[in-house]
């Protein structure tokens, strides 16, 4: 559902970035600036917790039902995700200020040897 990417960026990102992106956000929220590794695993829990809040119940359900149940969460989810103005876009948190992967330069896929070149 995206959750967890949306937690893990607000609990990783700068706290100025965040003054200047996400308009009223909450003050505890906004001063939070966590280590990437520690704000991933943060947010696997939440994650894991709101899904477990919201899937259990869902789980009574039986066959076509549960089809239509899931079908239904993540549209719903979507549709919140979309229209939330605080993340400005359909495209989420834009314009963050990007940055390089890991180590710098850039990531190619052809550069795999699986996806291109076989060296």
């Amino acid at each position: 559902m995206g959750l967890g990417a949306y937690i893990s960026t607000l609990l990783s990102l700068d706290p100025e970035l965040k003054a200047v992106r996400i308009p009223g956000i909450p003050d505890w929220l906004a001063n939070i600036q966590l280590p990437f590794p520690v704000s991933l695993v943060l947010a696997g829990v939440v994650t894991m917790a709101f899904a477990a809040l919201v899937g259990f119940p869902i789980l009574k359900a039986r066959g076509h039902y549960l089809a239509v149940i899931t079908l239904g969460m993540v549209i719903m989810i979507k549709t919140l995700m979309d229209n939330v103005t605080k993340y400005e876009s359909q495209f989420g948190l834009i314009d963050l200020g990007g940055g390089q992967p890991q180590g710098g330069g850039t990531f190619n896929l052809g550069d795999l040897p699986q996806f291109g070149n076989k060296n």
